[in-house]
């Protein structure tokens, strides 16, 4: 179970990672400005600080029960 978990968390932020790269090629083809980039990260960087703190605490968790 606790292996199925780990996985889980780690498809999910690789999933966001793949995400995020995508959309930076996304703006790179399409010669954006700087901005854009930044208005890119401020956009996602709430949410994967999020998944990240959720992932860490569902570790220390799963290190407890362990």
């Amino acid at each position: 179970m606790i292996v199925t978990i780990l996985i889980l968390i780690l498809i999910v932020n690789l999933l966001e990672a793949l995400y995020l790269g995508i959309k930076f090629r996304e703006l790179k083809k399409r010669n954006a400005a700087d901005k854009e980039y930044k208005k890119l990260v401020d956009k996602l960087s709430l949410l994967m600080s999020v998944t990240f703190i959720i992932s860490i605490v569902i570790l220390v968790i799963l290190w407890i029960i362990a």
